[in-house]
């Protein structure tokens, strides 16, 4: 029962194959070689809706440490209360995009530490950059370090 069958190689290599394809259909596009190539990648182009940019930022918000963690706190002694963090952070991250993308997006701005300088200054984006790398490299890798 806990075996690879043939269905599912099957069905991984369909979908590779179609996320594959879509990727190279997807980059046929106009090549531009110009210096709005950050602009481009990290705004899609501007051509995003907000709807999109509220999902997109549910989708990078969850990590395998989340699926791993939460399946092992359900089991645990949660149960499916668990799940409620991120439902809950789907709602907000969809709000969040409707709020404010379109402030975001009006005065050009990319990053949350790129409005922390225009709405601060240099010295709040430094730390939020500094926190952010701590947490985001720190913490998993003491995790990892600590469980062997």
């Amino acid at each position: 029962m806990n075996q690879i069958g043939a269905l599912d190689i099957i069905v991984f290599l369909v979908l590779a194959i179609f996320v594959i394809g879509m990727g190279i259909f997807a980059s046929r596009g106009e090549k531009t070689h110009s210096d709005k190539g950050a602009q481009d990648y990290f705004l899609a182009g501007r051509g995003l809706s907000w709807w999109l940019v509220g999902f997109s930022l549910i989708a990078a918000n969850i990590s395998t440490e989340q699926f791993v963690g939460m399946s092992g706190k359900a089991a645990d002694w949660l149960g499916m209360a668990i799940a409620s963090y991120e439902w809950m952070a789907a709602i907000t991250l969809v709000l969040v995009g409707f709020l404010f993308l379109p402030k975001f997006l009006k005065s050009g701005i990319y990053t949350i530490p790129e409005f922390l300088e225009y709405r601060y200054n240099t010295f709040a984006r430094t730390v939020m950059a500094i926190a952010t790398l701590i947490i985001l490299v720190g913490v998993p890798t003491a995790s990892v370090i600590y469980s062997g």
